[in-house]
């Protein structure tokens, strides 16, 4: 009986050494690809990347049917300029875009290395996308956003067009 006793703990003990292996492969194998860390750590490190990510959160906290076309971000020495392109819905008023746009640049103007931003929405006619207002500021501009109602972008703006 001592033999068959042996045979069964020394067989107990290799079923919990195949256990082990097999779940510290399976652990290892759910780690990050190298290659993928370096590659988000060369995003990270792109010149206006950080802008962009901060810029995608900051509209897609205003959103409720308006989508992200594009973000662009030219990187300069000290500064950098924005572009982002909103898709609106077709029914969506020239007031309503105006309300949409001040609520992100309220967000917007805190971001102290943007020097120029440029909001264009999109808008479908006829099943195709056509520019419905195209709005641009510059630093100054984007500093007097908080102390003007949405009504008065226009006013401020280095470039608005409906």
């Amino acid at each position: 009986m001592s033999i068959m006793k042996k045979f069964v703990n020394f067989y107990l003990l290799i079923v919990v050494l195949f256990i082990i292996v097999g779940l510290s492969g399976f652990s290892s194998s759910k780690k990050e690809n190298p290659e993928q860390a370096v590659e988000e750590i060369a995003l990270e490190n792109t010149p206006g990347y950080a802008t962009m990510r901060a810029i995608e959160a900051m509209t897609k906290e205003q959103q409720l049917e308006n989508a992200i076309l594009d973000i662009q971000v030219i990187p300069k020495p000290n500064e950098e300029i924005v572009i982002v392109e909103m898709q609106s819905s077709e029914f969506m008023s020239l007031d309503t875009l105006l309300k949409d746009s001040y609520n992100m640049l309220i967000k917007i103007s805190d971001v102290p290395q943007i020097t120029e931003f440029t909001f264009i929405w999109q808008q479908p006619v006829n099943n195709k996308n056509h520019v419905a207002l195209s709005m641009t500021f510059d630093r100054a501009g984007l500093d007097k956003i908080p102390t003007v109602a949405y009504s008065d972008l226009a006013s401020i703006a280095k470039d608005f067009k409906q």
